[in-house]
């Protein structure tokens, strides 16, 4: 009944009770001995006395959710023709998009119009400034921009966020005004909202509409996107409420974080992805005091800054190597959560900078050394604040035959690498 229960949750819900031998593991060498041992399980249960239409086969992708990738050197697609479009001369329109971005686009940190950053979806081809762009700068940063020969203010908002690409999805939502009069274009990313008061004049043009890339100045620009969804409203220009009922479906949908909605109500995160980058001026997390969660099988690294307190599950990874310098506010480590440790050509490596309090479980946390070995002394966590011990903390080498041995030196506020114990013996 639990799994029942919590089939379709996007992540996992431990069981706390009793083992009654309802449910049963298989690890499989691929997919093939995947579906092998599903229908044999199948068959065995109609030899027992089931039904087809009583057995439930259930799987799904790791994901959860098929995207369409562009690689941003070379490809893009036409998704209209010269002609009408979905949107040709609308007087307002809006637009929502799940994406997530694998490099940077054109530009530096912002842009003040559409020929100075990178398009990913959008009109950007069409005569007398009828134009509506989603776009990507060079410091990752999502804009939208709306040249409609607008008089009054700038027609272009940027996110807030730099570096998302950061492997995780994200929700995108504008709403660009009505033309005629003055109105307020809004822009909401993951629920954090901007928005600019603008007067178009002109409807949107019939130009081809573009995804994974633009046209702008008689040149195609590319951007590294994958598209999960988009969603297109001619004549609609969608209120503050009608934004944040959206953000919350879609973030629902693919399991985004709602950071503008969420974030501002003090609620924990959990990332979302297998593996996330956190650049260097980019900060990711949970809100301050609340906790930020990696599950099994996700990391971390990166030059960054994590938020809140990072929770490090059983199998969870937070990785530090010799050329990055990550950080984070507070962490905790529960038993069996693994520190990875990529050192350099010497040994050297930079450790994880804990600039608050540092929580330790009853239990082991297994720490995996690549590389060349470090030396003694060599510091692999610092943190700043308070040590919490849970119980009787170890830190044990991944490698079950490795030498290596590692020891919490609390006067000086570390994890440093130990001289090796016992005796050596050196024979000529």
């Amino acid at each position: 009944r639990h799994l029942e229960a919590h089939l379709w949750q996007p992540l996992p819900v431990p069981y706390e009770g009793p083992d009654d031998g309802s449910v049963a593991l298989f690890t499989a060498a691929d997919r093939y001995d995947e579906a092998e041992c599903a229908a044999c399980r199948v068959e065995a249960l109609v030899q027992s006395g089931a039904r087809y239409g009583e057995i439930a086969l259930i799987a799904r992708s790791a994901d959860g959710h098929k995207l369409v990738s562009f690689n941003g050197t070379n490809a893009c697609m036409a998704l209209t023709g010269s002609a009408a479009t979905p949107v040709g001369e609308a007087g307002a329109m809006s637009v929502a998009a799940v994406v997530r971005f694998t490099g940077y686009g054109s530009s530096g940190n912002t842009f003040t119009s559409k020929g100075d950053t990178t398009g990913f979806f959008g009109e950007s081809y069409a005569a007398g400034n009828r134009q509506w762009l989603l776009t990507l700068t060079g410091a990752a940063r999502i804009g939208a921009c709306m040249e409609w020969k607008n008089q009054t203010g700038t027609a272009t908002l940027r996110s807030k966020r730099r570096f998302l690409n950061d492997g995780e999805l994200h929700v995108l939502v504008v709403s660009y005004p009505p033309h005629g009069a003055t109105g307020t274009m809004l822009f909401a990313l993951d629920g954090v909202t901007n928005a600019v008061t603008c007067t178009p004049t002109n409807a949107i043009g019939k130009t081809r509409i573009l995804l994974g890339g633009a046209e702008q100045n008689s040149k195609a620009r590319y951007a590294p996107v994958d598209v999960a969804e988009f969603r297109l409203w001619k004549n609609v220009a969608l209120t503050p409420g009608q934004v944040e009922t959206l953000t919350r479906e879609l973030c629902a949908k693919y399991n985004v974080y709602n950071e503008g909605f969420e974030r501002g109500r003090a609620t924990d995160m959990q990332q979302r992805s297998k593996e996330v980058f956190v650049h260097a001026g980019a900060e990711y997390g949970a809100p301050a005091k609340f906790d930020f969660t990696l599950w099994p099988d996700q990391t971390i690294w990166g030059d960054g800054r994590v938020s809140g307190r990072m929770l490090v599950s059983r199998g969870a990874t937070v990785k530090v190597t010799a050329t990055n310098t990550l950080s984070a506010a507070d962490v905790e480590f529960f038993d069996g959560g693994e520190l990875k440790v990529e050192c350099g050509a010497n040994g050297a490596v930079n450790p994880l900078d804990i600039t608050g309090d540092l929580w330790l479980p009853d239990g082991a946390v297994t720490v995996d050394v690549q590389g060349t070995e470090p030396l003694p002394g060599t510091s692999l966590v610092t943190w700043t604040g308070k040590v919490y011990q849970r119980g009787t903390a170890e830190f044990v080498p991944s490698d079950p035959n490795s030498r290596l041995q590692f020891r919490l030196d609390v006067e000086n506020r570390r994890l440093v690498v130990a001289a090796p114990s016992g005796t050596t013996i050196i024979i000529r």
